[in-house]
C-alpha cells in the first residue's frame, strides 16, 4: 500500500533586504523597473516593506508559483532546481526525485508549489569506502520525495524571509516529520 502526501507552499515566497546605497553597485535597472529576481505577478504593495523603526526594505526575490505544471528539473527553471539523489545525511531514509514536485492550480485559480511523498522501497548499490574492506553495499531508501534548491542561482545572504506554507495536519507515523527548512 502506498502512502501519498502533499506538501504545499501556497502562492508566494519573498525575500527582502534593507535598502542601502553603495558606490560599487553593479546592478542596473530593468526596463520594467522590477528587480530581476522578483516575480512580475508579485503585487506592487508587496515590493517594499517599512520596518517598525522606519527602515525601508526593497523586495529582492519573489516567486508566486502561479503557473501550473512548472518543471524544476535542472535547466528548466530560472530560480529553483529539484534534486535527483539519495539523501545521505544523518542516516536519512528518502530518495529525492525530480518528478515529485511541481506546481498546480485549483479550480478557483489559486496556484501552489507542492512536494509529493510516496512510500516505496528503493535499493541502490553504492560504494562504501568506510567498510572494512571498502566495497559495494546495498542502501535501502524507504520513501521517495523531493527537494528544491536555488544553489548557484540565487544566494540568500541575509535579510528578511517571508514564506506562506501549509503543511500536513497533525504529525503521525504516517505523516513523518514534515517541515520547511531554509
Amino acid at each position: 500500500m502506498q502512502l501519498l502526501q502533499f506538501f504545499f507552499v501556497l502562492l508566494w515566497m519573498t525575500l527582502v533586504t534593507a535598502k542601502t546605497s553603495t558606490t560599487t553597485d553593479t546592478t542596473y535597472p530593468t526596463r520594467s523597473g522590477i528587480n530581476i529576481w522578483v516575480d512580475p505577478a508579485t503585487p506592487s504593495d508587496r515590493q517594499t516593506y517599512t520596518s517598525s523603526r522606519g527602515r525601508k526594505w526593497d523586495l529582492v526575490m519573489s516567486d508566486e508559483f502561479n503557473v501550473a505544471n512548472r518543471s524544476f528539473r535542472p535547466g528548466d527553471d530560472h530560480i529553483w532546481t529539484s534534486l535527483e539523489k539519495p539523501d545521505g545525511v544523518n542516516g536519512a531514509l528518502e530518495l529525492y526525485s525530480h518528478n515529485m514536485t511541481s506546481t498546480k492550480c485549483d479550480d478557483d485559480g489559486t496556484c501552489y508549489f507542492f512536494i509529493k511523498s510516496v512510500d516505496e522501497v528503493t535499493v541502490i548499490h553504492v560504494y562504501n569506502m568506510y567498510t572494512h574492506p571498502p566495497g559495494y553495499i546495498d542502501a535501502n531508501f524507504f520513501y521517495r520525495s523531493a527537494m528544491v534548491q536555488s544553489w548557484n542561482k540565487f544566494c540568500y545572504q541575509g535579510g528578511m524571509l517571508e514564506v506562506r506554507a501549509q503543511l500536513p495536519g497533525a504529525v503521525s507515523k504516517k505523516s513523518g516529520n514534515p517541515d520547511l527548512a531554509l
